[in-house]
């Protein structure tokens, strides 16, 4: 009997453990007003999971306390607050991409488009890069990106340096900029535009600032010069074939 005597919220509250998943989908079908009905959405998030907050009214879709509780253990809730919270609430949105910035990807377009919250996303997580609007990746922000890249810890330094806009990533001011913030850059404009920094010595010497790792992709030319030569050599990552060759 699913009449409104019988199935009244503080009922489905107090007896709730009587009720099964099923049960509980029929109340949203046949009640949606319980859709903004936060203490019951709340109690039927361990009984429902997504499904909990699959049709939420707009107010529930901004609601702080429940949009917590629901992504605190299961993540998958997030797509059915994209449209509120998610969109419509700024400081929100730069409170929880600070806390948690594998959520940037969840962020409607509108709000990636804010650079501050762009900035933050990448700031706080690198592999945020890619999900930012072309338009934001400026060099200032992808030389922020690129100092903090640990591809130890699952970042993709190729599909980064991939989503550099084309527009200024070869620009020289900028490649020194960049493989000075990663070396490991210096083999990706090796790998993906041969021939564009080959014999830059000076290219070169800015990779060599915090690693000898950019001397396994150095011209023959180059591996030959004493200045490049010292500057890897103070430090201790030199790749073994380069030392190998060379006798040092």
């Amino acid at each position: 009997d699913w009449s409104s005597d019988v199935c009244s919220s503080d009922l489905v509250l107090q007896d709730g453990h009587k009720f099964t998943s099923c049960a509980f989908n029929m109340i949203y079908k046949y009640y949606p007003d319980w859709t903004n009905d936060l203490e019951f959405i709340l109690y039927a998030l361990p009984r429902l999971g997504t499904m909990a907050t699959a049709d939420l009214s707009d107010e529930m879709k901004n609601n702080d306390t429940l949009f917590k509780e629901a992504v605190k253990d299961n993540e998958e809730h997030l797509i059915h607050f994209s449209a509120g919270i998610l969109r419509n609430n700024r400081e929100k949105v730069l409170e929880i991409i600070r806390e948690r910035p594998h959520l940037f990807w969840y962020v409607q377009r509108d709000m990636k488009n804010d650079l501050e919250v762009a900035y933050t996303a990448a700031a706080n997580s690198s592999r945020n890069y890619v999900a930012i609007p072309e338009e934001l990746r400026g060099p200032a922000i992808t030389l922020v990106v690129l100092r903090n890249v640990n591809e130890g810890l699952g970042d993709r330094l190729d599909s980064i340096f991939n989503a550099i806009p084309i527009a200024f990533r070869l620009e020289r001011e900028f490649m020194i900029s960049a493989v000075q913030a990663h070396p490991d850059v210096y083999k990706h404009y090796k790998k993906w535009h041969p021939g564009v920094i080959d014999e830059d010595r000076e290219i070169l010497l800015a990779a060599l600032e915090k690693s000898g790792r950019p001397l396994e992709w150095a011209s023959d030319d180059l591996l030959n010069d004493e200045g490049i030569m010292l500057a890897a050599l103070c430090h201790d990552d030199v790749p073994s074939t380069i030392i190998k060759r060379l006798g040092v």
